[in-house]
């Protein structure tokens, strides 16, 4: 028996790991708002976190406006390294892409599972 993976943030560590250690028990893996090991930033996550959170509550902001919009382009270089991957790149969008276009996120998800 197989089954689908959909992980989100660390959920998309985990799942990369359950790919990599058991892919026979994988059928599909959608990753979001993650990215590979040794990805620009990963290691630094909890303190480029806290960092957003702070600098939401010193500019009176919703740290999410920090925390979901991506500068980097770790997308692109886990793409590159999962074969036969797909890459779906929503704009403007980071960490929460999948919240932020969840019409869209929905309607690709549903039709690469269903391939």
């Amino acid at each position: 028996m197989q089954v689908d993976l959909l992980g989100l943030s660390l959920g998309g560590m985990v799942a990369q790991v359950i790919a990599h250690r058991e892919a026979h028990l994988v059928r599909k893996l959608i990753l979001a708002g993650t990215g590979p090991a040794g990805g620009t930033g990963i290691t630094k996550v909890t303190r480029l976190s806290n960092l957003a959170l702070l600098r939401g509550a010193l500019a009176r902001q919703d740290p999410k406006k920090y925390l979901f919009f991506t500068r980097t382009a770790n997308s692109v270089h886990l793409a590159e390294r999962l074969p036969n991957s797909e890459l779906v790149l929503y704009p403007d969008a980071g960490h929460g892409g999948i919240f932020q276009h969840h019409a869209a996120f929905t309607a690709t998800a549903l039709a690469f599972l269903a391939r």
